[in-house]
């Protein structure tokens, strides 16, 4: 899901944003008002909260909040010395496919949204596509969210202090920051929270739903310092997270500590090598180790036995493609989390 908004210039030139531009490949099919057709003519076309999908070389593009798009497949030719001044200057020409939105000269207040669907190749799979899944609940300049009704999932990034509604659910935040938030209509919410522009140590979350019976407040303890900053941290809105998180400013403190004597080696890792966690613990307990992709698909689970003091626990990664993934470490009803990058 690609939002954006509050998209403004004064330069006077046009302002455009590019959904896609490459190589025309074969056919282009397209949904304009429930009607579908192939676009065979090279030509530029015009779409005025119309265009419902497109779809070219097995990627589907929805647009479910309309928006006034542009469509070309025609032949374009130049250099590629006009990018780089080392390379030639004879002339190159080619079938290209270009999508976008155009906000016109001197926008404000400018907005767009699409979904990209890779690997469709048809008008059925096109159809096909569960877009009801994607509920675009908010795309301002305060606030930009997201919910999958299939993954029972809403992901947030607030750029400044807000709430959002939906229905009979409301999620606020006071400072900044990205939220994932797990379950949402069930009594045991999973959040997960990070802060990007590495501005702040603590952040309330508010989430209110028909589950629970009053506001839950969940403040939030970030990582701070150079190695850590920016690193994502999970609670548990319902459980024993979400009451452990308002418990006072000695225990969050604790938690930092814990998350921050955590240590990942080798980090960055090749794939088949495998990675050493070395965790401290108090007391005899046993440890879930999860490893998951970006997309939130499990790639590794394991379970370990701690022993009191520190604990070297040895993960392979031989299933692991060169990419990043998330180390989430469960253990005294605390989750801690690390990024892993696989080369």
């Amino acid at each position: 899901v690609c939002l954006g908004s509050g998209i403004g210039s004064t330069s006077g030139f046009e302002i455009n944003t590019t959904v896609n531009q490459c190589l025309f490949d074969g056919q282009v099919l397209v949904s304009q008002s429930g009607s579908v057709g192939s676009l065979t003519a090279k030509d530029e076309y015009d779409y005025l909260n119309d265009l419902d999908w497109v779809l070219h070389n097995n990627v589907g593009y929805f647009f479910p909040q309309g928006g006034v798009l542009k469509l070309s497949n025609e032949t374009q030719t130049g250099s590629w010395n006009s990018i780089n001044g080392t390379q030639s200057n004879d002339p190159v020409s080619g079938d290209v496919f270009k999508l976008w939105f155009p906000h016109g000269n001197n926008p404000s207040g400018s907005s767009y949204s699409y979904i990209i669907a890779p690997g469709l190749s048809s008008q059925q799979d096109m159809q096909n596509y569960s877009l009801s899944n994607i509920e675009i609940l908010e795309n301002s300049t305060n606030t930009q969210a997201v919910m999958h009704h299939g993954l029972d999932m809403i992901q947030i990034v607030f750029y400044s202090p807000a709430t959002i509604t939906y229905g009979n659910y409301a999620i606020g935040a006071s400072q900044p920051c990205t939220l994932i938030l797990k379950n949402v209509s069930t009594s045991n919410v999973l959040l997960s929270i990070a802060d990007p522009g590495e501005n702040h140590s603590q952040i309330d979350v508010t989430w209110n739903s028909p589950e629970f019976a009053q506001a839950q407040v969940i403040t939030c303890n970030l990582p701070t310092g150079s190695a850590y900053a920016g690193d994502t941290v999970n609670y548990t809105i319902g459980g024993s997270q979400a009451l452990r998180a308002s418990i006072g400013k000695e225990n969050r403190e604790e938690d930092l500590q814990e998350l921050n004597s955590i240590s990942i080696y080798p980090n960055p890792i090749r794939s088949g090598q495998k990675i050493e966690v070395g965790i401290n613990s108090d007391y005899d307990q046993k440890a879930k180790f999860f490893i998951t992709g970006i997309d939130g698909s499990s790639k590794i689970v394991n379970s370990k036995r701690l022993s009191v003091g520190m604990n070297h626990v040895h993960l392979p990664t031989n299933v692991l493609t060169p990419g990043i993934y998330v180390l989430q470490i469960s253990h005294s009803s605390k989750v801690f989390t690390k990024k892993i990058i696989v080369r």
